[in-house]
């Protein structure tokens, strides 16, 4: 490695000196490594800098057509004309996704009976081809073009050629670990962000994604061990050697636990075994064998005291939660209903929309299937498992050829690595979409030339009329390739920048572009403007939701307000995400008094986070109606996460009785998740603020409580300090003393309630309101103390709450407001084994107390500050 840093500062680590003599620099060998480093620094970027995918496309489109002139395909490796084969037949099924067909032929293809509907009601003629989404289509064509770039370009150069690439490949895998550690140390607030990333915190490295960033750390990781790639004092073998592999290793796997990934992590011991395995020296001998066991083992002893391994085991411990499961669940349906044809490589965002149930969304849109096998299956049907086995057995058969032909030890490990790193690459992929970045895409590429014979030093010069020719051919398809990347890569950029318009001249296949435009103009009260972008738009995605409400809305404003109607009825079948479409259903459906339909509208919204405030308004109302209330039930069954926000907004709300909260909660407990009493809390709340107290105690046995207290153990409730209402304890926040809610451990069980005062305190530490019939009521409480002299003066007292003197919202510190002084009620204490004390004693409630606070005081201590445990409170009706 030393000898490769080396080289580079002094400008000789270059693929000229190893086709070339004295050194002489060509330029495509500079515009081969130049695209090899752009790929690997820039191409983890993501689709958000489609001008960074322009410049590698554009210089990997170069590098094609320069091995192409310089290596006619009569010369070119096998692993270089399978690879050639496979573009082409690639190009040959997308050909065939976007050719135009006959109307009734296209209209019964599987999976295209919504879309023939879109057209048909939309009243658009679209471009009726096999793929769903043709326009997106043809922009995959350009997706091969980088990894194609890499396999000519590794599989045409020399054995020196390739240890420099693959140097230049550990070199950036080891910029990337290095940064990536800084990330996960920095925190999500402070990390050295390269590219935008939703995977703060973590190490993502040059990458947006944390699990791409694992799976080139591994491959960098097996390419570190092969012979010749470090090399120290012109040696690539010997101690030194294998210790700076050693660190090598240890850094990038160190990097793979600070990504969290876990398919990574997963991964990661088939990395390192893999990689000690190509690593071993010629000859093992025991003492070494033995440092290094005995080094793993003090190394694993370590590692898994970190904060990553702390991390990652949480991570693990959700990991059925995982959201990939309904993706595959969902993207099985699709496949089902296109097969065996696909939807069209490209169309997986909008088929799925389709199929997405409400139950799932949420603000982040799933742009991949998060498995690049199913993904394929639903794109490519048949076809596209048909070219899947094809590359497969052409990657096999290198291997093995590789693995024969082989004669140095660089050239009998090479393959191996090669299969491991692509097996890693498989297995991410198989959770994950490691290919769709060109980083990792073009290592993937440059791994199956590395497979490929190193070229002989001769070159002919004679070129027959018929490679002349389809040089000529190639290179005119390249300069169409350049162009089309140019298109399609601006275009894009266009849209993100604001310009749909120009990008939809630019590029007039790019349907977002048209659909973004056409929501302009209807912003702009252009009806006609925007329903000629809305038809553009559909014309190459009938799937485009956003594309079939603005011809819907356009419909409306021209007069036709049965037809724009129907075209927006029949968006509600184009999935939830379109927030226009849904909140015109919404009106509709409240209009028309189709409760369930407009509940599961607002509940779309409310998951996107879509104007939030105002639809959850719309909500308790409907409580007033019986539909409504059955509506309501229903769909805050499936446990939404804005049930919290539901019942709070109803504390707020008018347009509703107390009878029809009542009805709702009893129709919720017929239902798979009956409401919780933490839900119900601001609406006691309110209600105590009234002086309600009865009604308060009503709506939280409504909630799932029992008894006459809530919580009495302590081991439901955390947070003692932002509670407020009947029914849940509060802090008084006593100057002095602190309360939390902690395992107590034993003698006592469970959590208990832990008390801290300085001695000098004496007051109610914490309360809680309650609403009891009248009669006499045993109170007692359970007290473990060190000093049992303190633990018999903590204390309870019952105070007197009228209807006349409302509870107030907010307790000031060290007092409990009451319409009557608080009695405090005289404990007689028995002793339990382990130091437990219980006290027991009576109260009494009379006839005109709406309500009652319960309290827990502490005493002055001279002797100064102390601690107990407080658990089991008692409040219980006696006969």
């Amino acid at each position: 490695m030393a000898d490769f840093i080396q080289k580079i500062e002094q400008g000789k680590a270059t693929a000229y000196s190893a086709v070339r003599p004295g050194g002489t620099k060509a330029i495509g060998e500079r515009l081969s490594l130049t695209f090899f480093c752009a790929a690997l620094l820039l191409g983890g970027a993501g689709t958000a800098y489609p001008l960074i995918w322009w410049g590698i496309l554009l210089m990997a489109i170069a590098v094609i057509g320069l091995n192409l002139a310089r290596h006619p395909s009569a010369r070119l490796p096998g692993v270089a004309k399978g690879g050639l084969a496979l573009v082409a037949a690639y190009w040959l099924l997308l050909a065939g996704q976007v050719a135009p067909l006959p109307h009734d032929l296209w209209a019964s293809l599987p999976g295209h009976h919504l879309a023939a509907e879109v057209a048909t009601t939309a009243g658009v003629d679209p471009w009726r081809s096999w793929s769903l989404a043709p326009g997106r289509s043809l922009q995959n064509l350009l997706d091969v073009l980088a990894p194609l770039a890499a396999l000519l370009l590794l599989a045409t150069a020399s054995t020196r050629h390739r240890i420099v690439v693959l140097r230049l490949l550990v070199a950036v895998a080891l910029c990337n670990a290095l940064l990536g550690i800084a990330q996960f140390g920095a925190g999500a607030d402070a990390a050295p962000i390269i590219f935008q990333t939703t995977h703060r915190g973590v190490a993502v490295g040059l990458f947006v994604n944390r699990n791409h960033t694992a799976v080139f750390l591994m491959v960098g990781m097996l390419l570190s061990v092969l012979p010749g790639v470090v090399r120290l004092a012109g040696r690539d073998e010997g101690g030194a050697v294998q210790a700076v592999r050693a660190v090598i290793v240890s850094v990038l796997a160190l990097s793979v636990l600070a990504t969290l990934s876990r398919s990574g992590v997963f991964l990661l011991p088939v990395a390192l075994v893999a990689a000690a395995l190509l690593a071993r020296p010629r000859r093992l001998r025991l003492h070494w064998m033995i440092i290094a066991g005995l080094g793993c083992v003090i190394a694993m002893a370590l590692i898994v005291q970190t904060a990553p391994v702390q991390e990652l085991a949480a991570r693990y411990a959700s990991a059925a939660d995982d959201a990939r499961f309904d993706y595959w669940r969902n993207t099985w349906l699709a496949v089902r209903d296109s097969f065996p044809l696909g939807t069209g490589f490209g169309s997986f965002q909008k088929v799925y929309q389709t199929f997405e149930p409400l139950n799932q969304l949420s603000p982040a849109t799933v742009n991949k299937a998060h498995n690049d096998f199913l993904q394929l299956l639903l794109e490519g049907g048949v076809a596209g498992l048909a070219l899947l086995a094809m590359a497969v057995g052409l990657i096999g058969f290198q291997v093995v050829l590789a693995r024969r032909r082989a004669g140095d030890r660089f050239e009998r490990r090479l393959p191996v690595a090669v299969a491991v790193s692509l097996g890693i690459i498989a297995g991410a992929s198989s959770v994950d979409y490691p290919l769709y970045g060109a980083a990792m895409s073009t290592t993937a590429g440059a791994l199956i030339g590395l497979l490929a014979p190193s070229p002989s030093r001769k070159r002919r010069s004679d070129i027959t009329p018929r490679e002349r020719w389809a040089r000529i051919a190639g290179g005119g398809a390249l300069i169409c390739l350049t162009i089309w990347a140019t298109m399609v890569c601006w275009s894009q950029h266009l849209l993100l920048t604001g310009n749909a318009s120009l990008a939809a001249r630019l590029q007039p296949l790019n349907a977002a572009a048209w659909s973004t435009l056409a929501n302009e103009r209807e912003n702009a009260g252009d009806a006609d403007g925007s329903l000629r972008a809305a038809r553009h738009a559909l014309a190459l995605d009938l799937l485009d939701a956003s594309a079939l409400r603005a011809v819907g809305m356009a419909r409306l404003q021209q007069g036709d307000q049965a037809g724009g109607a129907a075209v927006l009825m029949l968006g509600a079948q184009l999935g939830w995400r379109d927030a226009f479409t849904q909140i015109w259903l919404v009106q509709q459906s409240l209009a028309a008094g189709a409760y369930g339909f407009a509940v599961q509208r607002i509940d779309a919204l409310l998951r996107t986070q879509t104007l939030f405030e105002q639809m959850i308004a719309l909500l308790p109302p409907l409580m007033a109606e019986p539909s409504g209330r059955q509506a309501l039930a229903e769909q805050m069954g499936y446990d939404p996460g804005w049930r919290i926000s539901f019942f709070n907004t109803a504390a707020r709300s008018q347009g509703y009785a107390l009878s029809d909260l009542f009805a709702l909660l009893a129709e919720m407990r017929k239902g798979p998740k009956p409401v919780r009493p933490d839900e119900t809390a601001l609406i006691r709340a309110v209600l105590g603020q009234q002086g309600h107290y009865g009604a308060a105690r009503e709506v939280w046995l409504a909630s799932g409580g029992h008894g006459n207290l809530a919580d009495p153990g302590f081991e439901t409730q955390t947070n003692f300090t932002t509670s407020t209402g009947p029914y849940v304890w509060q802090a008084t926040q006593l100057p002095g003393t602190s309360v939390r809610s902690d395992r107590a451990g034993s003698p006592l069980s469970g959590r208990a309630l832990a008390v801290a005062s300085d001695g000098a305190a004496a007051g109610a530490v914490l309360t809680q309101t309650v609403a009891l019939q009248p009669g006499r009521y045993r109170i007692g409480l359970t007290v473990l103390a060190r000093n049992t002299a303190v633990a018999n003066r903590i204390g309870l007292t019952l105070a007197c709450l009228s209807d006349a003197v409302p509870e107030r919202a907010n307790l000031q510190a060290g007092t409990a407001p009451a319409a009557s002084p608080a009695t405090v009620v005289g404990l007689a204490w028995q002793q339990r084994s382990g130091g437990v004390l219980v006290g027991t004693g009576i109260a009494q409630v009379d006839a005109h107390c709406a309500g009652q606070r319960l309290a827990l005081t502490v005493p002055v201590w001279d002797e100064g500050p102390y601690s107990v445990w407080v658990d089991d409170i008692i409040l219980a009706a006696m006969k």
